[in-house]
């Protein structure tokens, strides 16, 4: 089936074909679809996001109602970039692989399709409705953080030291080389540029250190004991049901899936979903996150040697936030986005990074 070239392309005779195709349909057709306008939803910078309401001819039992549809972003240029990292693959690639196999509730993927040559793609996945994703400017409760951090553990000690990490060929593996130094330097004096009057300088001390040592992160990621992880772990990328009615927690967004350290997708929630809450909570939740780890088979990996990658790994969090902002993918017309990273999040880091004595692995 060819790969509709936006949300406005599906039409009903498509659906039918795909979900015939992969068996979820046998006799019904769709005759006809809603779609929210693209105003009404969420679309991100690195696709388009829309949801369908599905109508049938006849009723069928596997036949979805509602659907979420996730594409590649219509910019060519962006998507060239983005198709050349490899994020459209490793979504399809998660959903096609391995969704059926992580210790942690994913949406169904009802159809998937990338064009490799020009990156086009395209996603049907389960509508997770009730329940809903976070948001990262309201930041969330110690009872998330705990459910979040406890189901991200069950899925690193599935995959821990994996011998099927050698199979995963659509999956990059790590290069500890890089080219970080000048990545991390371009990015640097983007975001000084534009926040340097804005926030502390022990954090500008602590960022001009870091990029004396660009690849430290990338090498970290290549040792053992790798896992997969998520790499974009923060609210916006989980569900939520706060009753009975729904699946109690999910998790989505596969587009930054990779080799590493589990406590990477830690380190990075807590910088970006915990900012109030974090100095008073964090070590009891990488306890937490650590005891269940072993709990679910991982062995040979101490709370020391977790409390070090943790240090270490918050490291990871502020060079996210550095590119994003550096980049202009956080720019001031998202007013409170804005706000949440520079009056939130960036003093909270800087706290973090000064009370986990990071200054001392730059050495």
């Amino acid at each position: 089936m060819n790969i509709p070239k936006g949300p406005s392309a599906i039409t009903a005779g498509w659906l039918t074909g795909v979900l015939r195709e992969r068996e979820i349909l046998k006799e019904a057709v769709v005759t006809s679809l809603e779609m929210k306008s693209l105003e009404e939803t969420v679309s991100g910078v690195v696709g388009q996001h829309v949801f369908l309401r599905l109508f049938y001819d006849i009723d069928e039992l596997k036949a979805p109602h509602s659907l979420f549809a996730k594409f590649s972003t219509a910019n060519p240029e962006m998507r060239a970039i983005l198709h050349a990292i490899g994020l459209y693959q490793r979504e399809v690639g998660f959903y096609d692989h391995i969704a059926d196999k992580v210790k942690l509730r994913t949406p169904r993927c009802y159809y998937s399709a990338l064009d490799m040559e020009t990156g086009e793609s395209v996603l049907l996945l389960e509508d997770m409705t009730p329940g809903r994703t976070g948001k990262l400017v309201d930041g969330c409760s110690l009872a998330q953080a705990e459910l979040a951090l406890g189901e991200i553990a069950k899925f690193h000690a599935g995959w821990w030291n994996s011998h099927l990490f050698d199979k995963m060929e659509w999956l990059p593996k790590v290069n500890p080389r890089g080219d970080g130094d000048t990545a991390y330097k371009e990015h640097w004096g983007q975001f000084i540029e534009k926040v340097g009057h804005l926030i502390p300088d022990s954090l500008i001390e602590i960022g001009e250190r870091f990029g004396k040592y660009p690849n430290m992160i990338q090498q970290k990621q290549a040792e053992t004991p790798q896992t997969l992880i998520h790499d974009d772990y923060q609210l916006e990328n989980l569900f939520f049901t706060p009753s009975h009615s729904g699946v109690p927690f999910a998790v989505v967004d596969w587009t930054t899936l990779g080799f590493g350290r589990g406590v990477t997708d830690v380190a990075y929630f807590c910088s970006f979903c915990l900012w109030d809450k974090r100095a008073a909570n964090e070590i009891d939740l990488l306890r937490f996150y650590h005891t269940t780890l072993l709990r679910n088979g991982v062995q040979h990996y101490s709370f020391d040697q977790c409390l070090l990658d943790y240090r270490l790994l918050t490291l990871h969090a502020l060079r996210r936030m550095i590119f994003i902002i550096g980049t202009g993918l956080l720019s001031l017309e998202n007013e409170d986005r804005f706000r949440w990273a520079v009056k939130l999040v960036i003093p909270s880091l800087d706290e973090a990074l000064i009370r986990l004595n990071v200054s001392e692995l730059l050495q």
